[in-house]
């Protein structure tokens, strides 16, 4: 009966020992589990940082490639500036090498002597080129002069010296010439008409007519007012 109390007490002391083991054991692994809840936690910080920052670089990239086809485009427009401008520069430069020729052609021309230029003869333009009227060049006061001259000339050439009656009228006593109205205010010439037996007297300045009744020598008109300088 001892033997077994003590065998009992033995296997007793044994799974006591064996439970303070398992417990220390327990107590350690919980341990270690809320260890790895830490980290597991500390390590979904970290991820979700890396996320966050994942979808920065992934916008930043994206900025990078509009950037990055702007700087293509531009590029390209570039490219075709330059080749305009450098088209542009080589017919500026084919201007100046002909600009230069005639210079030089130029130069090397007035250089030489008188004797051995060689003479351009310009086509005669005589054909094509009117030549004014002698009726548009001449003043407004020379015209009417002319025309009371000729006027008055014509009646002292149709007009006979003797004067006598006709059957056709009477023709009026020739006046002397009156050339201009400042040489006789008093007296403007007259055109005198023979038609029928009825003379008509007109002033070239008026449009007034006097007619002579019956035979005989015509009426002297009206007197005629004194006229002035701005006549002619």
């Amino acid at each position: 009966m001892d033997e077994g109390n003590a065998r009992f007490q033995a296997a007793l002391l044994k799974a006591k020992s064996k439970r303070v083991k398992y417990k220390a054991d327990c107590t350690k692994a919980q341990t270690t589990v809320r260890h790895l809840h830490a980290a597991l936690a500390a390590v979904s910080v970290e991820r979700d940082q890396l996320r966050d920052d994942l979808a920065e670089l992934e916008a930043e990239y994206d900025r990078s490639r509009s950037l990055l086809s702007d700087r293509d485009d531009r590029v390209g427009l570039l490219q075709a500036t330059i080749s305009g401008l450098e088209l542009e520069r080589d017919q500026a430069l084919r201007d100046h090498d002909v600009l230069r020729t005639s210079i030089v052609a130029l130069v090397t021309g007035l250089s030489l002597p008188l004797s051995s230029r060689p003479v351009e003869t310009a086509p005669s333009t005589s054909a094509r080129v009117k030549r004014p009227s002698t009726s548009a060049l001449t003043p407004p006061s020379r015209t009417k002069r002319a025309r009371i001259e000729a006027t008055s000339q014509s009646v002292v050439k149709m007009t006979p010296k003797t004067h006598s009656p006709t059957a056709s009228g009477i023709i009026a006593e020739p006046s002397p010439p009156c050339k201009t109205p400042k040489d006789n205010p008093s007296r403007s010439p007259l055109i005198f008409h023979t038609i029928s037996s009825r003379t008509y007297a007109q002033d070239p300045r008026s449009s007034r007519t006097w007619r002579s009744k019956g035979k005989g020598r015509a009426r002297n008109p009206p007197p005629a007012p004194a006229s002035s300088d701005n006549d002619d």
